[in-house]
């Protein structure tokens, strides 16, 4: 969600409100409903006609104003879907929207929810993953090469001034290709994107020219210039060790995910839940289940006549007496 504007790619607002009302009819003694990460899209948005790359408290402050002054109907429904005594509501934390991680951004979005005070950090969570015994829930990012970074340490200093300790990839995407997308905005939200770039031989054009004359500045020459500058590092082992795996491949977004880290960063567990490669699937080998839930961003299919909306899909896990009954990859009708 965004602030309304070209760059706010949520038009789902109802849909979304039919959704946390049916998982608030779930008959169960508990309920988590887990928001799997890009909520907000504090990424994408402006802030005062600009995209700053170093971004404090208040600029975060800012922009969840604007979001809550858009999407008025999603926070309404959150507020009642807390009231019900047995639910809780997870914000995993993405790289679209690391400005949660603010004790502002919080505090001020558990006010909205109803949920001030000590009571409310046992119904409002925010996380960059959830875990759970059986079970593993996170966004994805953290097993990006370049939207990788520290999570225990999601705001630092530097000169002086606190910031949000943002991985390479958000300064890529902010300073780079955001600029790129206001421009293409029709066509980026268009998928399969390698079917996108088949039918529109100028966004494809105008992406290989902006590859090749951002990829030097990025890599190169802007961490040289600002030695030492948290806000121009760059994860060169961990992107080199991608390029030889999937080769120069900006496209499949789900080959940036490593899966094979995940068992060895997070532990061993029965399922992983992952969203950020906007693709929808379910895997299964030898060590656990991988589930891909897709994003529920307004999304339209390319190869169909009339652009079809991407179905809003979801993760439905149940337990009890400890043991992980069921996890099922759901669509959700908004009809």
């Amino acid at each position: 969600m965004g602030k309304g504007d070209v760059m706010d790619d949520f038009h789902d607002d109802d849909g979304l409100v039919k959704f946390v009302e049916h998982v608030g009819r779930t008959k169960a003694d508990e309920v988590a409903l887990i928001l799997n990460g890009d909520i907000f899209d504090f990424l994408k948005m402006d802030y005062e006609g600009k995209y700053p790359r170093y971004i404090t408290e208040d600029i975060s402050m800012w922009k969840l104003e604007k979001v809550l002054e858009t999407h008025p109907k999603v926070f309404a429904v959150w507020k009642k879907f807390l009231e019900l005594p047995h639910t809780k509501l997870v914000f995993v934390i993405g790289n679209h929207d690391p400005d949660v991680a603010w004790p502002a951004v919080q505090k001020r979005l558990r006010e909205v929810l109803g949920q001030e005070g000590a009571s409310g950090a046992a119904k409002v969570e925010f996380t960059h993953f959830f875990d759970e015994a059986h079970f593993h829930v996170q966004h994805g990012n953290l097993i990006d090469p370049l939207f990788g970074f520290d999570h225990k340490k999601p705001i630092i200093e530097h000169k002086g001034k606190k910031i949000l300790n943002l991985p390479a990839g958000w300064q890529i995407a902010s300073q780079y290709l955001t600029p790129f997308k206001k421009k293409f905005h029709e066509l980026e939200v268009l998928y399969p994107q390698q079917e996108v770039l088949k039918k529109y031989p100028e966004y494809k054009k105008e992406m290989g020219r902006m590859m090749r004359h951002y990829g030097p500045k990025i890599f190169l020459v802007d961490p040289i210039m600002n030695l030492g500058n948290p806000m121009f590092r760059i994860p060169y082992i961990r992107v080199i060790k991608h390029l030889l795996k999937n080769g120069f491949d900006g496209v499949h977004d789900d080959r940036f995910l490593d899966v094979e880290m995940l068992e060895g960063k997070f532990g061993k567990k029965e399922v992983y839940v992952l969203a950020h490669a906007h693709v929808l699937a379910d895997r299964k080998d030898k060590q656990a289940r991988y589930i891909f839930v897709d994003c529920w961003r307004t999304e339209r299919d390319v190869t169909t006549p009339d652009l079809k909306k991407k179905p809003k899909t979801y993760v439905d896990i149940a337990i009890e007496n400890g043991k992980m009954l069921s996890a099922d990859l759901r669509e959700f009708s908004l009809e």
